[in-house]
């Protein structure tokens, strides 16, 4: 009997997500942002959502949306939008896009914005899994971690490998118009990284954080985990649209944003695993050493038995 592995769909032979519509798909891959678009670059588990709300609560001087339906208002996803050319945003001075394909030279605009977010391979494959398990698109209700763990080390999954999709990201990472941070970095230094990532968005936006502190602090409160879960409630009949039909009960959009919830799933074996595909990927994978000291553990908790 085969392994169980999550549900993904084929388009002109690569894998792509579970939910996504061809035609749409195949149109979007020639889009291209306009300026004084942002763009969001992010694996899923890497805090997608999180960042975009940060972003929108920065050009909202603080101000929380209501619900997950006002949430889905203020971004397009390039993956499965339609109306990409068209749409103009009603609550927010700049159009706000989501994508999972890797960021790239050929599909970037040097008049408009990309922000990348980054996380380490242990927590995103725990945080994928998760998805895969809760969202009825995926078929993978019942599979276990074990059965993830394999496809995603053997990236049959759905994406484009985790390796190649954070190496694409890391080498524009000094572009003046890419924004790359981690999520480690985005859970330790939340307020900082705000900071910084407001003068990305406009010198205005930086110079209004820089002056008052109390917005700051809103901006982080309002974007803090429980707040998210709180806001982005979701039910199977008020869903965003890039999400799948149905959720699991007690799905959260929103689970536990910490760092480290791989030691509660990996076991020995898979950590050595996963040490090897690492160091397999060479160079691809020189972008590690933004978790040397997560690797490290991992490394010492594969030795113990």
């Amino acid at each position: 009997m085969d392994a169980k592995k999550p549900y993904f769909n084929v388009v002109d032979g690569i894998q792509r997500c579970p939910n996504l519509v061809e035609q749409v798909f195949r149109k979007n891959l020639h889009f291209k942002a306009q300026e004084g678009d942002v763009v969001q670059c992010t694996y899923v588990g890497c805090g997608t959502k999180w960042l975009h709300y940060i972003i929108t609560l920065i050009l909202r001087r603080g101000e929380p949306l209501a619900n997950v339906q006002e949430f889905g208002r203020c971004i397009r996803s390039i993956d499965h939008h339609s109306d990409l050319d068209q749409w103009v945003p009603q609550v927010l001075p700049m159009r706000l896009f989501i994508t999972r394909m890797p960021l790239s030279r050929d599909m970037m605009n040097a008049d408009a914005k990309y922000v990348c977010v980054a996380r380490n391979p242990w927590d995103v494959c725990v945080s994928y899994f998760h998805r895969a398990r809760d969202l009825s698109a995926y078929r993978f209700q019942d599979g276990t971690f074990q059965e993830f763990f394999d496809a995603f080390l053997q990236e049959s999954f759905g994406l484009t490998g985790y390796i190649e999709a954070v190496s694409a990201a890391y080498a524009l990472k000094d572009e003046s118009n890419v924004f790359f941070v981690t999520y480690e970095d985005l859970i330790r230094n939340t307020g900082a990284v705000v900071v910084k990532l407001a003068a990305f968005l406009g010198e205005h936006y930086g110079r209004q954080l820089q002056q008052d502190k109390s917005l700051v602090r809103k901006i982080v409160e309002h974007s803090s985990a429980q707040s998210m879960r709180d806001m982005l409630a979701v039910k199977a009949v008020q869903k965003p649209r890039t999400e799948a039909v149905n959720v699991r009960s007690g799905y959260q959009a929103v689970r536990s944003a910490k760092v480290g919830e791989w030691s509660n799933f990996f076991t020995a074996e898979q950590l050595r695993c996963m040490e090897a595909k690492i160091q397999a990927a060479s160079d691809a994978a020189c972008f590690m050493h933004l978790w040397d000291d997560i690797r490290a553990e991992t490394i010492a908790a594969a030795q113990q038995s």
